[in-house]
């Protein structure tokens, strides 16, 4: 555990710095975000190197796809201002999102031969798709940014006020996603179990 909170203290743009090399204290913190701690990256690196990690595919589920087919997630970061100004002219959102599009699918198909004659259709969700349909801020898709400052931060799941009345959700459980959305339901349910003093019991569908 030691160890774990020792890169969990230290985010990639400070691990970056001590790179004596320029150009691997400029290229290292664009591995993923800047502002993640170490131990996030840590992890990834871990996943690859037991081969349990990589692009997400969803041909397990025959409502995704049809059968022999799949769908490919490839998720990169970006910045919604930039998104929002280009919204303005839609041919040029347009344009840049087939660009981007097709950047992607060429650099794929580098990895794996073949695969860009394979590609049916195509899809681009950029921040502003998500605050369209969701009405996150800025179209954020994880709620808080994790750093090492909110990798461990508890928040309340009440507001004073208002009885009775209990928040779950990517916003009240730093990590985001779905994930953490749906067990900030069950931790909320633990809370009104032992505010009740009633066991916690849980059930596999």
């Amino acid at each position: 555990m030691a160890v774990l909170n020792k890169w969990r203290k230290i985010s990639i743009q400070d691990f970056s710095a001590r790179f004596s090399n320029p150009l691997l204290r400029e290229a290292f913190p664009l591995i993923w975000l800047p502002e993640f701690p170490m131990l996030s990256l840590l992890m990834t690196f871990a996943w690859l190197h037991t081969e349990s990690a990589g692009y997400p595919f969803y041909n397990f589920d025959p409502t995704f796809a049809e059968a022999g087919k799949t769908v490919l997630k490839v998720m990169l970061p970006s910045d919604y201002n930039y998104w929002q100004s280009l919204r303005e002219d839609p041919e040029r959102y347009r344009a840049e999102k087939e660009k981007i599009s097709d950047k992607v699918v060429s650099l794929l198909d580098k990895r794996f031969p073949g695969m860009s004659a394979q590609v049916e259709m195509r899809d681009v969700a950029t921040p502003v798709t998500f605050h369209r349909y969701t009405g996150n801020l800025q179209g954020n898709f994880e709620g808080w940014m994790i750093t090492p400052e909110t990798w461990n931060m508890r928040m309340n799941k009440t507001l004073s006020g208002l009885d009775n009345f209990y928040m779950i959700g990517q916003w009240v459980e730093p990590g985001g996603g779905l994930p953490p959305a749906a067990y900030s339901g069950r931790n909320l349910i633990q809370i009104l179990c032992k505010k009740d003093k009633k066991p916690f019991v849980t059930t596999i569908p």
